[in-house]
């Protein structure tokens, strides 16, 4: 088996773990079972991601970018431009629809949170967000406090995704999705008045536009 390194090389890492997790789940693929479906040497995974939650990582934050690129694409063609908190609060929509709907990534996303890689990370793609809630909403928030904002955010909601996908929350998704973004915003500083006003655009940009996911993970 050819030992090659190079971005061509983790590309195909990524392609079929992205296609395993799908198919079989996180936990249930192996790091040799990946490179045997891309047809590299198993150490190339841990050259490209040193481990397999890394690439888990990189396999979540590559859909989160295809989502939100759909997202920007659909609500272009019909909405004034917005910032990325609203963004955000619609990017917890449709990830909610998709737990909701897709059972693959409903066990994905499920088990990425049971094992703490969304949470014991420092490669998140919040940053955004954060620059448009000083910006555009004059909220006062230092290095340390996007860092603490963020892993308090992310901890709250992979507790939430994995406690109600056990039963122990009894209450539809779309509850749960609605008090996950109220919490991200009380944390963010946003009294009532701004939570309802973020809420409510949110719920009609994402009742005006319609993104799917298919095999593999794949948005459109």
């Amino acid at each position: 088996m050819a030992y090659q390194v190079g971005d061509e090389t983790k590309s195909k890492i990524l392609e079929n773990a992205r296609t395993l997790f799908y198919k079989n789940g996180f936990k249930s693929t192996s790091t040799n079972q990946i490179a045997e479906a891309a047809k590299v040497n198993q150490a190339l995974i841990f050259y490209h991601f040193g481990n397999k939650s890394n690439l888990g990582l990189e396999v979540c934050n590559a859909l989160t970018r295809d989502i939100r690129n759909q997202i920007a694409i659909k609500i272009y063609r019909k909405h004034e431009p917005f910032d990325a908190v609203v963004s955000t609060a619609v990017e917890y929509k449709v990830f909610t629809r998709f737990r909701r709907e897709n059972e693959n990534y409903r066990r994905f996303i499920k088990e990425l949170c049971e094992c703490n890689i969304l949470l014991l990370t420092e490669n998140y793609l919040g940053m955004a967000l954060y620059k448009a809630v000083r910006k555009n909403y004059g909220k006062q928030l230092n290095e340390v406090d996007e860092k603490i904002a963020h892993y308090a955010i992310t901890s709250i909601i992979s507790g939430l995704i994995v406690t109600h996908n056990y039963g122990y929350i009894d209450c539809s998704y779309d509850y749960l999705c609605n008090k996950e973004i109220e919490m991200m915003l009380e944390i963010l500083k946003f009294d009532a008045d701004e939570i309802g006003r973020i809420t409510t655009l949110a719920q009609e940009i994402f009742d005006s536009i319609e993104i799917e996911m298919g095999k593999n993970f794949q948005v459109y």
